[in-house]
């Protein structure tokens, strides 16, 4: 199951020690067995990851999160299915790995291929990213949206959990319902409520099943999803 959760914004309005505690505190019901935290600042920025751990694959606390390298840093939810044939692939690039765990591969895929990595992967996730030398974060979820992924943004201050309960936590503000979605859920409960990245708390979005968010830790503007995959649905005479 695990729990993801994270900032990236300026440095004076990032999340107060409290607020990370107790953010991470929130996440270990999604991942008893390991809890733990990645910051980092590039010039006025700060980013911040935090995750907690359900071992699966690989128990061997080698493969605990946040997960870094030289090139990157990751934290997961999900799991890859086809992580045995990637990590093959990779190889054959010349790729070494220290753990046998689908995270590992997960992020030197994303190390080697950037956001084309996604094209590559069967499975559920929802994932942040960030690659150390270039400076660049890439956030997603799987083409079916199994695994959920929240967001919060604000003068490009961005906050972000698999958890509303964890999301509310690190940012330290009560959330307050969304009436219209509501009330749309309530109307067509299987027909509203993965046709926007919209939630059911005002200004708490969601990154629609089949995207990805790319943007530089050191500047940024406007977050837009961006699609990897779209389900094709074509007409057939029979």
């Amino acid at each position: 199951m695990c729990g993801i959760a994270g900032y990236v914004g300026k440095i004076k309005n990032s999340p107060n020690k409290k607020n990370i505690l107790n953010c991470k505190s929130s996440l270990i019901y999604r991942g008893p067995d390991n809890n733990d935290i990645y910051t980092e600042k590039v010039k006025n920025k700060k980013l911040i990851f935090l995750h907690s751990r359900l071992s699966i694959v690989d128990i061997d606390k080698g493969s605990n999160q946040p997960f870094n390298d030289q090139e990157g840093v990751l934290i997961f939810n999900g799991m890859i299915y086809n992580y045995l044939e990637l990590r093959s692939e990779l190889k054959k690039h010349g790729v070494k790995f220290v753990t046998n765990s689908d995270t590992e591969v997960l992020l030197k895929l994303l190390n080697f291929y950037s956001e084309k990595a996604l094209n590559k992967l069967e499975g559920m996730w929802s994932f942040a990213y960030f690659n150390k030398k270039t400076k660049i974060l890439i956030m997603s979820r799987d083409r079916l949206g199994e695994k959920p992924f929240y967001y919060f943004n604000k003068n490009n201050n961005f906050y972000f959990s698999n958890s509303i309960l964890s999301l509310r936590k690190i940012i330290g503000k009560n959330f307050y319902f969304n009436q219209k979605k509501i009330n749309n859920l309530l109307t067509f409960p299987d027909k509203t409520y993965g046709l926007d990245n919209e939630t059911v708390f005002n200004n708490i979005y969601q990154i629609p099943p089949g995207t990805y968010l790319k943007f530089k830790i050191e500047r940024y503007s406007k977050i837009k999803p961006i699609s990897f995959w779209k389900i094709k649905i074509g007409n057939k005479n029979i």
